[in-house]
């Protein structure tokens, strides 16, 4: 509800009636002054709040498995297979083994026969022994002297002599292959699983909050209320002049204007309080709005004051207008 509105037409009332006519909410209570005081208004109760929290990740998480081995192909060169055959050689004796031979001689030892005359003379006789008699020896009066010895050799001495062979080329070396050179592939099946699920350590369950509000209360200040001292309305009587006919030569009219005089302009005094504020109005208070309403009711007051000032002018010149008319009918 617009309180602007509801002033303005009211002042609007008042002022087209002559102010006899006084706003709905109105009242004829009495002003109490009282004391400045504090309220404390609930503005909201203490209600309870659920929150619901959804899941925060997965349960169950794939990791790779640090000991999955992935399949793979293993290639293996083998090499040719060869059994190197060196040169084969034959030893040919060149020269046999010729054994020692000794050699086979005799000596003739040549004795000359000699005679004492005085000394010993040779005769010029000479004899060959195959043994060595010594230097000389007597047959009795003669003595035979060696004079020579001559060697006699029937078989020449032979030294050994060592066998001389030499090697001989039969067969050339050559490579024997037992298995040619080949390539083996292995394929190696996959070792484990390369992924495994496991529980996920971050993972939260859906949960609710409950969250408690207290009730929310603003404090309300009063001001004292002041009345100003209480005047009693005189009232002067006032004497209405008979009304004296005067000729007129005005030509009569179907229809005269009549015109009634105003009655004497009244005060009226509208109080308007915040409690007959909430009673005309069914909207329910915030902090906010009632701060509003609070400065609603300022700026209504200050303008039914000027509303009120106006319609008393409005009333003196209307007033005054009609007992001119009068007169002038009269």
């Amino acid at each position: 509800m617009n309180l602007k509105k509801t002033f303005g037409t009211v002042g609007a009332a008042v002022i087209l009636t002559g102010g006899i006519v006084a706003p709905s909410f109105a009242t004829d209570e009495v002003c109490t002054p009282s004391d400045a005081w504090t309220e404390e208004v609930l503005v909201s109760e203490a209600w309870v709040e659920e929150i619901k929290h959804p899941a925060v990740g997965k349960p169950v998480i794939k990791i790779d498995n640090t000991d999955y081995v992935p399949a793979w192909t293993e290639t293996v060169e083998h090499e040719a297979v060869t059994v190197e055959h060196p040169d084969e050689y034959e030893t040919v004796v060149v020269e046999p083994a010729v054994p020692e031979v000794p050699e086979e001689s005799h000596t003739d030892y040549t004795y000359e026969k000699h005679v004492w005359a005085f000394k010993w003379i040779g005769t010029g006789k000479t004899k060959v022994h195959h043994n060595d008699k010594g230097a000389y020896y007597a047959e009795g009066v003669v003595r035979w002297i060696k004079v020579g010895e001559t060697k006699h050799v029937t078989r020449e001495y032979q030294p050994a002599k060592q066998e001389v062979t030499e090697q001989r080329l039969v067969k050339e070396a050559w490579v024997e292959t037992i298995s040619e050179a080949w390539t083996e592939t292995i394929n190696h099946p996959a070792i484990g699983e390369q992924y495994l699920w496991v529980k996920n350590p971050d993972y939260v369950k859906p949960w609710t909050e409950v969250v408690e509000h207290d009730a929310v209360y603003e404090t309300v200040e009063h001001p004292a209320v002041e009345c100003p001292p209480a005047e009693e309305p005189t009232e002067e009587p006032t004497e209405e002049p008979e009304p004296t006919e005067e000729p007129t030569t005005e030509e009569p009219v179907d229809n005269p204007v009549v015109v009634t005089p105003p009655a004497a302009p009244q005060t009226v005094n509208v109080t308007v309080t915040p409690s007959e504020v909430e009673k005309t109005t069914d909207v329910k208070k915030t902090p906010v709005k009632e701060a509003g309403e609070r400065e609603e009711l300022a700026e209504t007051g200050s303008a039914l004051s000027y509303m009120a000032a106006a319609a008393l002018g409005l009333l003196l010149v209307g007033g005054t207008a009609a007992l001119i008319a009068r007169r002038r009918t009269n």
